[in-house]
């Protein structure tokens, strides 16, 4: 054995002594020591054959206690050090590593409070949580959340960078229930977390919106939240705004969606009291939309705005979709179609200048349209379905 090695126990007291009052706050000359002195005591176990353990090291902030034990005594070491980076340069022992995952097992399988566990290992609060960082970044504890949400909150990733939305909110499949009954459950749980006191909303029409809508009456009247739609067709709003309650002051542009000709359009959106609605609308803080697919059953159609002869010729022309009755191409480009010179409301590029844009909508016979719409920018979240979100990537990335 080397002569630095010659080393009586006299010589390890002296060496501590020395840690503990000898410049025992110097980083470097701390560190060190407390390297050497682990390596001697590491010889004199093999020397002297008694085991050597470390019972209690906590490193960081706070005491370090080692202790030497040899065949008759047992010999204690008490140092007093502040060490900030130290714990992170030495590996963990077998009996931390137990203890960690003993720490883990605790705090996630059996619910314990740090402070419970803390009293239970005779360990600070703050070292069981720092314990339980280690763990994570080692590697040994990993968190798996078991529910049907988990593969949702990966579609809405997949899908703000897809489109740059800045957010997006799918809900689980449920076969048995009615989506757009769900998707509107969704929308108006959204904005029950957004909407704050004398806020102003705008908002389209379709079924989604006014289910939305009418699910958020007692919200926007305790707030005092104004509502302002963004198209004419008063008849189209009543459903969701029937009630009274939904908000405390409700303007609905004084006009239908659609009128005969471009001249007659042209003229009311020129009268004041639709002027003061649209631009009200543009003051807005949100807006709620939704987004329409070209198909018989659209609501366009269904409300008899249009026929399902316009919408076959819309079809050639390359529509693959619509938001307050302006109908766009796969690409998200409005069209220059004849229908857009007679309809009373809002532009999508008067909507896109409203900070807060939310289109809420789903379905198979969507996906194009959601799909051409985020492409446009048209909204800026998307509340969905997990198969509707599911379809909309396989799509993008085909």
């Amino acid at each position: 054995m080397p002569a630095k090695w010659e080393l009586s126990i006299e010589n390890v007291y002296q060496m501590c002594f020395k840690m503990t009052y000898d410049h025992i706050f110097t980083y470097p000359k701390t560190r060190k020591t407390f390297v050497i002195l682990l390596k001697m005591m590491r010889k004199l176990a093999e020397k002297w054959k008694f085991g050597f353990s470390m019972l209690v090291l906590v490193l960081g902030r706070g005491l370090i206690i080692l202790m030497v034990r040899d065949h008759m005594n047992v010999f204690t070491v008490v140092i007093g050090i502040i060490v900030n980076t130290m714990s992170d340069d030495l590996t963990f022992e077998r009996q931390e590593s137990e203890l960690l995952s003993r720490v883990a097992w605790y705090y996630y399988h059996d619910g314990m409070t740090q402070s419970e566990i803390g009293a239970a290992l005779n360990l600070s609060r703050i070292k069981i949580s720092r314990m339980l960082e280690k763990g994570r970044k080692m590697g040994l504890i990993h968190i798996h959340v078991n529910s049907s949400y988990g593969g949702c909150f990966e579609l809405e990733t997949q899908l703000q960078d897809l489109f740059g939305l800045r957010e997006v909110r799918v809900i689980p499949a449920a076969a048995d229930e009615n989506a757009t009954l769900r998707i509107s459950e969704a929308a108006s749980q959204y904005f029950m977390g957004k909407l704050k006191k004398e806020d102003l909303l705008a908002v389209g029409w379709g079924a989604t919106v006014m289910g939305a809508l009418q699910r958020l009456a007692q919200t926007l009247s305790h707030r005092d939240i104004s509502l302002v739609s963004l198209t004419g067709g008063v008849a189209a709003y009543i459903e969701g705004v029937a009630s009274g309650r939904s908000a405390q002051n409700v303007h609905l542009i004084p006009a239908p969606l659609l009128v005969s000709n471009p001249d007659l359009a042209k003229s009311l959106r020129t009268e004041r009291h639709v002027t003061d609605v649209m631009n009200m609308a543009k003051t807005a803080n949100y807006a709620l939309v939704g987004v329409g697919a070209i198909d018989n059953q659209a609501t366009l159609v269904t409300s008899g705005y249009a026929t399902t002869s316009q919408f076959e010729a819309f079809r050639r022309q390359g529509v693959v979709g619509d938001i307050i009755a302006v109908f766009f191409d796969k690409d998200g480009n409005v069209l220059d179609l004849p229908f857009h010179d007679t309809l009373i409301g809002l532009d999508l590029q008067a909507l896109k200048n409203i900070p807060n844009v939310v289109a809420a909508a789903c379905g198979e016979d969507k996906v194009e349209a959601i799909r051409a719409a985020a492409r446009g920018k048209h909204f800026d979240v998307l509340i969905t379905d997990e198969p509707t979100a599911m379809a909309i990537i396989e799509g993008e990335a085909s």
